[in-house]
């Protein structure tokens, strides 16, 4: 088994752990309560189980895992990746197998979780080309660089499709984590970290492959 290989069964295998403990400790959670309570009809019990599930299982206890990171030759995202596999972060010198070269084309994926219920303002540092979508709506765009004044409505906890890609070169290999940030239009940015991202649970539905037309909103 290959490393990359190897990296993603790891990830797949804790995210299936995480599923199984958060179903145990719920049910158990259940069977104490009716040990404390007095014979209970099957609706008291039915709402008892959805309290324990929201209270172990919600979105808000949730830890991001990372996204799925693709590395492409060239801008042509049609092309098969050179590498291709999951990262905790958005970083571009964190990759699944290999180092990035200048000129190549990188694309991440998979979902995004809401921080506190707000607009929001997502940021790429001074000189970086990229692309950023969000639930099917581009919101950075090198070619319309007030994309993103207005900013766009995110609810806590909730979960939201997501693509960036950018375009290696020196100034978004020294950015580091900071390559994607977010912000309430008000507040200094903040890099999007670890705990926010998510893998794709399947097919990622936003594909960048040129040109992107900022959607309005």
């Amino acid at each position: 088994m290959t490393a990359t290989a190897s990296k993603q069964l790891n990830y797949a295998s804790r995210i299936a752990i995480a599923v199984v403990l958060c179903a145990a400790v719920g049910a158990g959670g259940v069977f104490a309560r009716r040990r404390q309570a007095v014979p209970a009809t099957s609706d008291v019990l039915a709402q008892t189980l959805m309290e324990v599930r929201g209270e172990m299982c919600s979105g808000r206890n949730l830890k991001g895992t990372g996204a799925k990171m693709e590395v492409f030759a060239t801008s042509d995202l049609s092309k098969k990746a050179l590498q291709s596999g999951l990262v905790p972060v958005l970083d571009l010198n964190v990759t699944p197998s290999a180092p990035v070269a200048a000129g190549q084309t990188v694309r991440w994926s998979g979902w995004l979780k809401g921080p506190e219920s707000g607009k929001h303002r997502f940021h790429l540092p001074p000189g970086v080309s990229g692309q950023l979508a969000l639930s099917k709506a581009v919101i950075l765009d090198p070619s319309v660089p007030s994309a993103d004044t207005s900013g766009i409505a995110l609810e806590e906890a909730r979960f939201y499709p997501f693509t960036l890609v950018v375009t290696v070169d020196k100034a978004a290999i020294e950015a580091g984590t900071w390559l994607l940030s977010w912000a309430h239009p008000s507040e200094a940015p903040r890099p999007v970290t670890r705990g926010y991202l998510f893998p794709p649970t399947g097919p990622v539905a936003v594909v960048v492959t040129g040109p992107l037309t900022v959607a309005s909103r």
